[in-house]
């Protein structure tokens, strides 16, 4: 067996896709591709992307590998709850909510994955529109602890190990105070009942975070949704966040039609004979 072999069997963990450039900055070319296609060291996933053969490509490995190799891309909303365990009253979902602030090589497909462009905070450098990143200095191992990926600095990114999906190794993703509120800008396409739920599980968020991304948010519908519901829940950790002041923009934002406004923060939510669980 070949050194060039060894560590790519070493480097690539099974099941964790990677595009052909990636193969190619190992030194290995397109002609021992096809040789290590033919021998079963690796099997085609999508377009010009490759893995080595195991249990199948796990839809979080594309995750895995996509935010190795420098894109800026999370698990996030009620995804990032759920694997965290905020999200257990609800049913379990079938698909898994991935962030993204840049497009995408076209081989990050799997059937578990929607994918949904997201600049929901004002943090630094969250324009950019690579479609992916250089290889010029390529991480020589996708293994656990290769380093941290350029998602790790966006605002409130956490290492997740997911709970009960069958993948091995710590994804980033929201923390809960960022996931509740990638979650509260898909109101009122969510209903207030779910919405209200989730909340209700949310006892131990940390307030200067929470203020942190409050602060950086652009949304104003986020910001006073959020803030309704934690007042409406008054978690130990709601008094720390009042004291902070946030820009909540001026009139009236309907959020849910047919609701009633609420006169503190001037949206519109569901009827209270309406919020039955």
């Amino acid at each position: 067996m070949t050194a060039r072999l060894l560590a790519l069997l070493y480097g690539l963990p099974e099941d964790i896709p990677v595009p052909a450039g990636w193969l190619h900055a190992q030194g290995i070319s397109s002609n021992l591709i096809q040789k290590y296609l033919a021998a079963g060291y690796l099997q085609l996933w999508s377009g010009q992307a490759y893995f080595r053969p195991g249990a199948g490509v796990h839809a979080l490995g594309v995750l895995y590998s996509l935010q190795v190799l420098g894109h800026r891309v999370w698990l996030g909303g009620l995804s990032a709850l759920e694997q965290q365990g905020y999200a257990h009253q609800l049913p379990a979902l079938e698909r898994y909510g991935v962030y993204q602030q840049q497009r995408l090589p076209t081989w990050a497909i799997a059937p578990t994955l929607t994918f949904e462009h997201s600049h929901l905070f004002n943090e630094e450098g969250d324009n950019t529109r690579a479609v992916s990143p250089s290889f010029n200095a390529p991480p020589l191992s996708l293994r656990q602890g290769v380093g941290l990926p350029a998602v790790a600095a966006l605002l409130g990114m956490v290492s997740i190990r997911p709970r009960s999906s069958g993948f091995g190794f710590p994804i980033y993703g929201s923390s809960p105070e960022r996931a509740i509120l990638e979650l509260l800008d898909d109101a009122p396409q969510r209903s207030f009942e779910q919405l209200d739920t989730v909340f209700e599980s949310l006892v131990n968020l940390r307030p200067q975070r929470v203020a942190q991304l409050l602060e950086r948010c652009r949304r104003i519908k986020v910001k006073r949704l959020f803030l309704y519901l934690a007042q409406r829940h008054a978690h130990t950790w709601w008094p720390a966040v009042q004291q902070h002041s946030f820009d909540l923009g001026k009139g009236k934002r309907q959020i849910y039609a047919g609701g009633q406004l609420d006169a503190t923060y001037q949206i519109t939510v569901p009827l209270e004979r309406e919020h039955v669980f």
